[in-house]
């Protein structure tokens, strides 16, 4: 929301000189039309924790997992397709 409102004060349009996108589904973000990703946060945290703790409560330290996290892109009125040249 920060670079919007750099972005205006420079003179620019968002989304028609630039387009922006946030993370995190802020809660704002649809009230300023901030397209964003919204990303599971308390999960991110829960498996933060259960990352470090596991090896301390189950063993082996050295084995790892990947683990993919859900996201949504939400699209609002700060992203535009491209100008013409």
């Amino acid at each position: 929301m920060g670079a919007m409102a750099a972005l205006r004060q420079a003179g620019l349009r968002v989304p028609d000189d630039v387009s922006v996108i946030g993370i995190d589904d802020h809660d704002l973000a649809g009230v300023v039309g901030l397209t964003t990703v919204a990303q599971p946060a308390a999960d991110q945290g829960r498996l933060a924790v259960a990352t470090l703790l596991g090896p301390l409560t189950q063993g082996d330290p050295s084995v790892t997992e990947t683990v993919i996290l859900p996201t949504r892109l939400i699209v609002r009125e700060s992203t535009g397709p491209p100008r013409a040249h």
